[in-house]
């Protein structure tokens, strides 16, 4: 029945990337549809890429090469001591005023992402404000994490849906380097999935700098465009915004490369929380 299943899908799929073919116009790099990216988003979870964009009518010559991750750092049990911010200074930085322009969309989808609620014109002042007095991204993340509220979402019962469990498997193995019981994960509640894996995403990153060689930046844009353009192309759907919809690697690794690893991160942080908020949606 599954074979079925995935031959259905693949002629429906076929048959409608017919009607519309557009992408190259000579030689020029046309943008995809977003239906076919929606529908290489669902597909891609039965074939491979490749067939995927060949069933799709995407041409080869607009798929980019995909970068390769550097190994995953072993995380240490002082990853997050506040040497690593002595010892490794970010050579990006923005202009104050452009950094400020993004407090208020960051903070709105930070506080939504993470408690699934909107904040108060209040609670959104007042974090607003923490950024604003040289608070960080990451900082005001693990506020609302490990406040007494978090810590009661954490106690309610909520049985983990099919397809978290199986992505939060792969996760933990590809970008963490760290392989999880499926009972283990199982038997965790929704909000602390959430965030034990946005924590070891952060302590990757950290764990990069930490290694304060030539590699420690691009080792961090490197994961980060893998694991962006796998979480586009997988779950495209649950992500808001034009850009973390792109499934191009290069896209992601260009992007990492001209902003702080402050906003690496928080990037991070909405991504794991949209998409595990939309598959646990999903499964209901």
């Amino acid at each position: 029945m599954k074979f079925l299943g995935t031959f259905f899908l693949a002629f429906c799929i076929h048959v409608i990337s017919t009607l519309v073919f557009a992408e190259i116009n000579k030689n020029e790099v046309i943008e995809i549809p977003r239906y076919k990216l929606l529908l290489k988003s669902a597909l891609i979870h039965f074939v491979d890429e490749e067939k995927a964009n060949h069933l799709l009518g995407i041409p080869q010559k607009i798929i980019a090469t995909e970068l390769a991750l550097f190994p995953i750092p072993k995380i240490e049990a002082n990853t997050k001591s506040v040497a690593i911010y002595t010892k490794v200074s970010d050579r990006v930085k923005l202009d104050p005023e452009i950094e400020k322009s993004f407090h208020q969309s960051f903070v709105r989808e930070l506080y939504k992402a993470v408690r699934q609620a909107d904040a108060s014109q209040d609670q959104l002042f007042s974090y607003i404000n923490v950024l604003e007095n040289g608070g960080s991204r990451e900082g005001l993340y693990r506020s609302l994490v490990l406040d007494e509220h978090y810590a009661k979402l954490e106690e309610t019962p909520q049985a983990l849906s099919p397809e978290v469990i199986k992505w939060s498997l792969h996760f933990f193995d590809k970008f963490i380097n760290k392989k999880y019981n499926q009972d283990k994960i199982q038997s965790l509640n929704f909000y602390t999935l959430k965030r034990i894996m946005t924590e070891k995403s952060l302590e990757v990153i950290d764990a990069y700098l930490e290694l304060n060689n030539a590699n420690s930046r691009e080792g961090i844009e490197r994961w980060f465009a893998v694991f962006s353009k796998e979480l586009a192309q997988k779950y495209l759907k649950h992500l808001p915004g034009k850009s973390r919809q792109v499934q191009n690697d290069q896209a992601y690794f260009e992007w990492a490369k001209k902003v702080p690893v402050e906003h690496i991160k928080s990037e991070t942080i909405l991504k794991i929380h949209f998409v595990i908020n939309g598959l646990m949606q999903e499964g209901r």
